[in-house]
C-alpha cells in the first residue's frame, strides 16, 4: 500500500489536484478538491476494486467480503462534514448474507445517516432492500424499512441462530421505528419450502413485534 499526492496552496486554500492511495488487494482510492482555512472541506473521491473485507478492521461483526467500486463527496465544516457515498459491490457477503451484486447510496454526517437505497441481489433476484434514516444526535431517532424476498433461511440462521438445523425460503417485511436506545420492531414473515431438524415445513406465516 502507498499514497501519493499533488497539491498547491493559494492563500488560505489548499487545492488537491490528486491524492492516490493503493490499498491491500489491488484496490485504488483517489480524491481531489480543496480545503479552505484548514476548516471547510470540498472533496470528491472515487475508488475501484476496493476489498470490502478491509471494513472488518473497523466492524468485525460485519463479516463482509467482495470487491466494490465507490464514488462519493465530503463537503462542509471539518468538525461535522456531510458525506455522500455510492457503491456497487460484486460476489461477496455481508453479515453472512451472500450476494452477487450489492448497490447502495447513503448520505449523512455525525448527526445521522440516510439510506437512500440499499439492494442485494443473489441468484438473479433481489433479496434485500433497505431504506430509511438513523439519527445519531438528540433523540437518535430511527426509521427503517427492510424487505427480504426469497432469502435462504440457512443464511439468516447463520447470523442469528447458527446452531439451528433449518432450511427454506423467507420473505420478510420489517419496520424499525423509535430510537436507537428504544427501538420498536414490527414485521411479517412468510417461510416456505423448508425444513427444521428434518421435519418438512411447507408454509408458515406470522406477524411479530420486538421491543426493547
Amino acid at each position: 500500500p502507498s499514497i501519493t499526492t499533488s497539491f498547491y496552496m493559494n492563500g488560505p486554500e489548499v487545492h488537491i489536484d490528486a491524492l492516490n492511495a493503493e490499498l491491500p488487494g489491488n484496490g485504488v482510492l483517489n480524491a481531489e478538491g480543496s480545503i479552505m482555512n484548514r476548516q471547510q472541506l470540498d472533496l470528491d473521491f472515487y475508488g475501484s476494486h476496493v476489498d470490502l473485507s478491509l471494513l472488518q478492521n473497523f466492524i468485525p461483526q460485519a463479516d463482509v467480503t467482495g470487491f466494490t467500486d465507490i464514488t462519493g463527496a465530503v463537503h462542509g465544516d471539518i468538525s461535522n462534514p456531510m458525506l455522500q457515498i455510492s457503491l456497487t459491490a460484486l460476489e461477496g457477503s455481508l453479515f453472512k448474507q451472500p450476494f452477487h451484486k450489492l448497490e447502495t447510496s447513503v448520505s449523512g454526517s455525525l448527526d445521522g445517516v440516510r439510506i437512500d437505497s440499499f439492494t442485494m441481489e443473489n441468484d438473479g433476484r433481489e433479496t434485500w432492500d433497505v431504506q430509511g434514516q438513523i439519527g445519531f444526535a438528540g433523540e437518535r431517532r430511527i426509521q427503517l424499512q427492510v424487505d427480504t424476498t426469497g432469502a435462504r433461511m440457512e443464511d439468516i440462521a447463520a447470523l442469528v441462530a447458527p446452531d439451528q438445523p433449518i432450511t427454506g425460503n423467507v420473505d420478510n417485511i420489517l419496520t424499525i421505528t423509535g430510537t436507537l436506545d428504544d427501538p420498536n420492531v414490527v414485521g411479517y414473515i412468510h417461510f416456505y419450502r423448508g425444513s427444521y431438524a428434518g421435519l418438512i415445513l411447507s408454509v408458515m406465516d406470522g406477524d411479530y413485534t420486538i421491543t426493547n
